[in-house]
């Protein structure tokens, strides 16, 4: 049987290079490792280090022929597809991008939503989402928060088609350290304040435990100290998950509708206790979870000093986290396979 060639279009935004991989490339990472089709991916990046040999990087920039970046990118990549054979054209996070490509005459053209729609450009109105339903062979959403909101004002009746971000389980053995942990833009929308304001006080209260801070946030600095608060700064991929290995429990405190949430994914594949708040999607990321009711310093530390007033209830925790995790990536990508197997 021939495999089918599939063509994957990043956004403009994401670097498929191994050392600053987003959540799209590290999706389409594990979409290489088990899909069955053939994978060609087009983005653009300064970086060297691509994921994969099969890409292609266009060069990038606003001129007087074109209204913005993502038009150039668009023709760049008409022009790439007519001059090639692909069976699938996959569009993810843009749907400006894919109604060009389909007005353009492009066949089987698909969308993956992995943001709210309704704040991207070409996904905002009710007749821009109409056209994207009519129009494209399918749309994929990282979650039921995702799907919702692209529906919002719509009454249809549309598969559901819910394809999660996921991750591989590689722990072999519970080896837990003292540790709490914060991964991701260090900033107000993510809680970033609110977490190191509660940590600095557990650590001041539990002198055995330490907290490691991954990420980076250029737009807003912040000077939180102590000497058991340790900053790692942005780090590659596998470098994180062997942080979330090591620790106990991670706090995933957003302020913002977060779409999914690859933080609580990945630290639910390494058996950690999780604290998140009830925002967007990120229920959706894990069965067993700690919820923060109201995400402020006091309520924040007093979850953390539950777990850790009762080692009992965080192993207990730690161990049904990791037996009930069900995102796993290879899952995800042999159902998104049987979605691509009815086009």
């Amino acid at each position: 049987m021939i495999k089918k060639n599939i063509l994957t279009i990043l956004p403009l935004t994401e670097n498929f290079s191994k050392s600053k991989a987003g959540a799209v490339s590290l999706f389409i990472k594990d979409n290489d490792k088990y899909s069955k089709f053939n994978n060609f991916v087009v983005g653009s990046t300064k970086h060297k280090d691509i994921i994969s040999n099969n890409y292609k990087n266009f060069n990038v920039s606003r001129n007087l022929f074109s209204l913005s970046k993502n038009t150039n990118y668009s023709k760049q990549i008409y022009k790439f597809i007519v001059s090639k054979n692909f069976d699938l054209i996959e569009v993810h996070n843009r749907p400006q991008i894919a109604s060009y490509l389909i007005k353009k005459g492009i066949k089987n053209v698909s969308l993956f939503f992995c943001n709210d729609p309704l704040s991207i450009r070409g996904s905002k109105s009710l007749s821009d989402r109409s056209f994207l339903i009519k129009k494209c062979n399918n749309i994929y959403f990282i979650s039921n928060w995702v799907r919702k909101k692209f529906f919002e004002k719509i009454k249809l009746k549309y598969p559901k088609n819910i394809i999660y971000h996921g991750c591989d389980l590689t722990l072999k053995k519970m080896n837990k350290e003292k540790i709490i942990i914060f991964s991701g833009k260090l900033n107000k929308s993510k809680g970033y304040d609110i977490f190191c304001e509660a940590v600095i006080d557990i650590l001041n209260k539990y002198k055995s435990w330490k907290s490691y801070v991954i990420g980076s946030e250029p737009r807003e600095k912040y000077n939180f100290q102590h000497k058991r608060l340790l900053h790692k700064g942005w780090l590659k991929h596998e470098k994180v998950i062997n942080y979330y290995k090591k620790s106990s429990i991670s706090v995933v405190n957003s302020n913002w509708e977060e779409p999914f949430g690859r933080v609580a994914v990945e630290s639910a594949a390494t058996g950690n206790a999780i604290i998140i708040t009830k925002k967007g999607g990120l229920p959706e990321t894990t069965k067993i979870k700690v919820f923060l009711e109201k995400n402020d310093k006091k309520s924040l530390f007093k979850q953390i000093a539950k777990l850790i007033d009762n080692p009992k209830y965080l192993r207990s925790l730690q161990k049904k986290t990791l037996q009930n995790f069900s995102h796993k990536s290879k899952d995800i990508i042999l159902h998104l396979d049987r979605l691509r197997d009815k086009m």
